[in-house]
């Protein structure tokens, strides 16, 4: 699902998606003990987030 319509099925850009594939790709590769914090982009929300 390359290109134009992969980002529009993924409703971003291409350009969103050329960034976002190899993000996922290392973080997948990191191993079965990471976990994603969603919503956690800085150290001070990392705390609220975190249980």
């Amino acid at each position: 699902m390359p290109g134009r319509r992969g980002a529009e099925a993924k409703r971003c850009t291409v350009a969103q998606l050329a960034v976002a594939q190899p993000a996922i790709a290392w973080v997948a590769a990191q191993g079965e003990d990471i976990v994603p914090l969603v919503a956690a982009r800085t150290r001070e929300r990392l705390t609220v987030v975190s249980p």
